[in-house]
């Protein structure tokens, strides 16, 4: 090459590096002679870094002189040829794992609660499955009893039924818990309402089989000596004979007889529990819930057409005492073990409010005949069994066993072998009230709303139960976990808001989701009068006849602020697109 045109190409190689256009400059250095290259191999190797071939840039900085240059472009080749080598997943894995969440507790045995104390809810609507044509996944936090869950399988059953359309959608549910214990129990329901949906109904005697086994291993403490299971290891040997029935049964009636007398001395709640009242007497005479009348006929007759006289009774106290057995799935060995050794909260609960419980949200009526808790919880299952026939091969029920923040991190980054199919984003997050005990609202939104899909319909669900007499409202809760006392700082500083089924926020959230799927060019022209089908025009302050892009939802709808403690709330993203600036609050704002 000529002198000129080596200058020339010298020239235009510098230009090119100078505006960082680094291919181009290396393209040019490549024509280069090799005494020229090892010349300029410095700045060759700092173009190559720019591109990220590491390995070139190796090979480069070896050819040059020694210097400070080099030892720095040397240690920077090495740790990123090093990295590269790694497995990606397996390092975030590791790196994950070693982060702490939160201080060591004191005492870190894991509570066991076997049967919950709020409503059973199902975690999808009609907006939800509208919007979610070809698959809907739902992620439940602390499943405990699982009644969310069973509450769920019957409204996917309910909404599909409604639906015209060819039933294709697919669901994936995932459920977690940090106790292994209430996992294994929620499974081996699902096993058995598997097989009661298996179990043609014109054999009756095997489904009432089937039905009686789950109501006394779902609600029972002490269960006929038929219904010992012992699929795990702890619930074998020494963990079913600690406990004397006569000793369970006595605590557990104890905790009848004063939640009971709570009751009747709430004038609200007093009417309720009457209609079990002859059950209960039954239960709180002899230890024993009535079975269905053909299954003890021929199992346990002592209890066929049981009778309230003081003889009978006592019969039936001493037979059930000497024959039936401790209900080993509401036992936990850790739980039990030498630091608790009780079961003060195993059998504390109770067991009418808890049937009650399923039926107030899941749109199922209640049997026809005289109250009584096996027709309730039968007829509950027999529902659910039914649900999961009809979506078996298109439902996919995910067990995740740990703490939940990690559980949700673990989803968000893949670093599980969780199989490719499973989803990394869900339409819900339901967390229960697991915030109460690990960071609050915080927490919840740092964990669990970066897995929901970027829609608007989305939402994490959370409530504030256990700990509800800690805080004087909403208000002194936002404060205690993100130093911020109003809605619209949390918006404008986390992207997420708050909605509540009782409240007009819902009408809002739905009017927006809808929204979101109209045309741009629609969307632009539309007013106010066109908010009508939407349902929320009563609420509305003053119509107007600016172009509603113009207005601000909140500024123009009347709006219940009331919050309670203790009820369910919902958050959702404030927005689905890239972050709003403008939305934010000011860095002054921030640090302040």
């Amino acid at each position: 090459m000529t002198s000129p045109e080596a200058e020339k190409l010298w020239q235009q190689g510098n230009e090119f590096y100078k505006s960082k256009n680094f291919p181009e400059a290396l393209q040019l250095a490549s024509n280069e002679s090799a005494s020229l290259q090892t010349k300029l191999a410095l700045r060759l190797a700092k173009a190559q870094l720019q591109t990220h071939d590491y390995q070139a840039t190796a090979e480069t900085v070896a050819r040059s002189s020694e210097g400070q240059d080099q030892a720095a472009l040397n240690a920077i080749c090495r740790r990123h040829l090093r990295y590269s080598q790694v497995d990606e997943k397996l390092y975030r894995q590791e790196k994950l794992s070693q982060l702490p969440k939160y201080l060591r507790a004191l005492d870190e045995t894991r509570e066991f609660h076997v049967v919950g104390h709020d409503e059973a809810r199902p975690q999808i609507d009609s907006q939800m499955f509208d919007l979610s044509a070809t698959s809907i996944s739902i992620f439940f936090a602390g499943i405990g009893d699982a009644r969310n869950l069973y509450a769920t399988l019957l409204k996917m059953d309910q909404l599909e039924q409604k639906d015209s359309f060819i039933r294709s959608r697919k669901y994936h549910l995932t459920i977690n818990d940090i106790k292994a214990e209430a996992l294994a129990r929620g499974l081996l329901v699902l096993f058995l309402l598997t097989e009661l949906d298996g179990i043609d109904e014109s054999k009756e005697t095997e489904r009432t089989e089937a039905l009686t086994t789950l109501f006394f291993l779902y609600i029972a403490p002490v269960v006929p000596q038929r219904f010992l299971v012992e699929a795990l290891r702890s619930w074998r040997g020494k963990l079913r004979s600690k406990y004397s029935v006569v000793e369970a049964l006595q605590m557990h009636i104890d905790h009848l007889k004063s939640h009971f007398a709570d009751y009747s001395e709430d004038a609200e709640r007093s009417v309720e529990p009457n209609k079990w009242h002859p059950e209960r007497t039954l239960f709180v005479q002899t230890g024993a819930y009535r079975p269905p009348e053909s299954w003890a006929r021929e199992y346990e007759p002592i209890l066929s057409c049981a009778r309230s006289n003081k003889k009978h009774t006592k019969k039936i106290k001493t037979h059930v005492s000497n024959t039936w057995t401790m209900n080993v799935t509401m036992l936990d060995a850790r739980w039990q073990g030498p630091l608790y050794d009780t079961l003060g909260a195993v059998l504390s609960f109770d067991p009418f409010g808890a049937v009650d419980n399923l039926y107030l949200h899941t749109g199922l009526e209640r049997p026809q005949q005289k109250p009584c808790l096996y027709n309730h919880v039968a007829r509950f299952f027999a529902h659910v069994a039914t649900a999961i026939g009809r979506l078996r091969k298109r439902l996919v029920i995910e067990i995740m066993d740990g703490e939940v923040n990690n559980m949700l991190e673990t989803i968000r980054y893949n670093s599980s072998d969780r199989p490719e199919t499973f989803p990394v984003k869900y339409d819900r997050v339901h967390l229960s009230n697991i915030p109460d005990y690990i960071g609050g609202i915080l927490t919840s939104i740092l964990f669990a709303m970066p897995i929901l899909k970027d829609t608007l319909s989305s939402t994490m669900v959370s409530c504030c139960l256990s700990n509800t007499p800690a805080w004087k409202n909403m208000v002194a809760y936002y404060i205690e976990y993100l130093l911020v006392n109003d809605e619209t700082t949390i918006r404008k500083l986390f992207q997420v808001e708050e909605i509540s089924d009782d409240s007009d926020d819902a009408a809002i959230h739905a009017l927006r989701t809808r929204l979101c799927s109209v045309p741009v060019h629609i969307r632009k022209e539309l007013h106010l009068e066109d908010l009508k089908p939407f349902g929320i025009d009563e609420n509305i302050v003053g119509m107007s006849t600016a172009p509603l892009r113009k207005l601000d939802l909140r500024s123009i709808v009347k709006r219940n602020t009331q919050k309670y403690l203790g009820d369910y709330t919902q958050w959702s993203r404030s927005s689905t697109f890239a972050l709003d600036y403008k939305s934010l609050l000011p860095r002054a704002s921030v640090q302040r």
